[in-house]
């Protein structure tokens, strides 16, 4: 793959006009740098490169969405492995999910109004669960299996929607069977065409993944 890319890369320099090569130069020396790097993505993005973000602030809106009024909620009901028939494509490989959520005891949820859900970006590298609920607001950062069903039913096969199907994926704040609010991820296989949905109980100081899409409730 990177002999098909230099390949590439060489065929469009041999193309480019002798007055421009020597502009290529400068940048391809520049580009040895992280912040050339991160300004050059912002560029090809269409926004400001050399924006100064306030290093406080790792999210991005991207979207709100409107969950409908939630009978109770079932996880085993909804969250079933396999693709023929089921609404959504899970799969649950190598993942704790079904232990904390599915398995014995597993997580029911009380009938919930309609709510309003805000999807986010991540834009810096150094953003922490810790910085994420102080950002959002401990009252809001928490969402339901239910809500998270909803939204993944819309995009249940590939479907274009509010849910990054790029890596590092999607991720939301849901308690488990025992009480405990886990970071519950959901990241599409282009390969299996599937959900891998998986969860992890939350370090507090573990760094997150930039671009990683978090979902979270609107304030009323």
């Amino acid at each position: 793959m990177l002999k098909n890319m230099l390949g590439i890369a060489l065929k469009r320099l041999a193309g480019l006009p002798p007055s421009s090569l020597g502009t290529v130069c400068d940048f391809l020396d520049k580009m040895t740098n992280e912040e050339w790097i991160d300004a050059t993505k912002r560029f090809l993005r269409k926004e400001d490169p050399w924006a100064k973000s306030d290093p406080t602030q790792h999210l991005e809106r991207i979207a709100t969405v409107t969950v409908p009024v939630l009978e109770t909620f079932r996880a085993t009901a909804h969250f079933l492995p396999g693709q023929a028939i089921h609404p959504v494509s899970l799969t649950f490989d190598c993942s704790s999910f079904p232990s904390r959520f599915l398995w014995c005891d597993a997580v029911v949820e009380e009938p919930e109004g309609e709510t309003t859900l805000r999807i986010d970006r991540l834009v810096t590298q150094t953003a922490t669960h810790r910085s994420v609920f102080a950002e959002l607001g401990d009252a809001y950062t928490e969402t339901t299996l239910g809500q998270m069903y909803e939204i993944l039913k819309a995009q249940g096969r590939w479907q274009e929607g509010n849910l990054t199907t790029d890596s590092p994926g999607n991720m939301f704040y849901i308690r488990d069977k025992y009480g405990k609010i886990e970071a519950v991820s959901c990241h599409w296989n282009p390969h299996s065409r599937q959900w891998l949905v998986n969860s992890r109980l939350i370090c507090w100081g573990e760094c997150l993944s930039e671009n990683t899409r978090i979902i979270s409730r609107c304030p009323s």
